[in-house]
């Protein structure tokens, strides 16, 4: 599984920087400073910072309503699988980054699922403020125009790159 995992992560960002070319840097699989963890991408976009958790599963990648106590509440769903928790995980990923940049620049984050089956009309949506995505749709969010310029976008990645140290 976990050779599985690493292989959407390469394929991933593989797609990233070749998306991103000269618009931007991506920066992967970077340290949590006193963690374990890891980020597994970071592009900085002219649209802002894009935190990027790779995800290789297999199923249905789908959004679902399911019962609350007083509302229906939607939920991610892969396969049979509720995978909800990675939304809570992917918005910790987004918080401690955006700690580290200067207030106006935009941090978004995206879950990028590879692997997973995906019906004719389903499009990349948000829960809890989490793109939910593949990486095809991922790349055309990235190339979205926005508010940094070459010069802000080369300086976050140098002050990214101190914080989030190379695993490689």
């Amino acid at each position: 599984m976990w050779a599985l995992g690493a292989e959407g992560e390469e394929s991933i960002g593989a797609l990233l920087s070749r998306t991103v070319g000269e618009k931007g840097v991506v920066l992967h699989d970077r340290r949590v400073p006193h963690s374990r963890g890891n980020l597994d991408h970071l592009a900085i976009v002219p649209s802002g910072v894009w935190v990027v958790d790779s995800k290789c599963y297999r199923g249905q990648l789908e959004r679902r309503q399911v019962p609350g106590c007083f509302l229906p509440r939607d939920t991610l769903y892969v396969g049979r699988r509720d995978r909800s928790a990675l939304l809570a995980s992917a918005a910790r990923q987004r918080a401690l980054v955006s700690r580290h940049v200067p207030p106006h620049v935009p941090v978004r984050v995206a879950l990028c699922f590879t692997g997973v089956e995906l019906s004719l009309f389903t499009r990349p949506f948000a829960l809890d403020g989490v793109l939910v995505t593949w990486p095809k749709a991922l790349a055309k969010s990235l190339a979205k125009p926005g508010p940094l310029d070459p010069a802000a976008r080369h300086e976050l990645a140098i002050m990214l790159a101190a914080v989030f140290r190379s695993y490689t």
